[in-house]
């Protein structure tokens, strides 16, 4: 049997955003490292998407941090 280095863990994000329609919504989001984070923080602004704030949080399950 192959053996296979341990799974990384995914990292979570709080993310405060406007859409391409001009809705503004707070999420958390998971992602399975800094550079998925990064191509999906991407996608979103070259698609009309505007992203006011990030904050690294801990749990998908956690409180929205102060200020979001």
């Amino acid at each position: 049997m192959i053996s296979r280095p341990n799974k990384p863990t995914k990292i979570y994000y709080a993310i405060s955003m406007r859409n391409s329609y001009g809705t503004y919504k707070a999420i958390i989001k998971e992602f399975n490292d800094h550079k998925h984070f990064s191509n999906w923080y991407s996608y979103v602004c070259r698609n009309g998407g505007k992203i006011i704030g990030t904050t690294k949080v801990e749990s998908l399950h956690s409180d929205f941090p102060q200020g979001l």
